[in-house]
């Protein structure tokens, strides 16, 4: 894939959206639950993780890990 993209899961909601560079992801990416709510945001660089990722819970935000 090259571009962005949107995953859905088999009933249709959305669950991941990012960006493809090169057949690998790039930027930043969010995760979501199967009822819409944001769980992860990170970011690849050349299909790799990098810097920080944070996870959501109850409407709030934690750091998750560093890259």
């Amino acid at each position: 894939p090259e571009g962005k993209i949107s995953v859905y899961n088999e009933n249709g909601f959305l669950i991941q959206k990012g960006n493809y560079h090169l057949g690998k992801e790039e930027g930043e990416w969010n995760f979501l639950s199967e009822d819409g709510q944001l769980k992860f945001i990170g970011s690849y660089h050349d299909g790799k993780e990098i810097g920080i990722w944070y996870e959501f819970k109850k409407g709030r935000k934690k750091v998750y890990k560093k890259y």
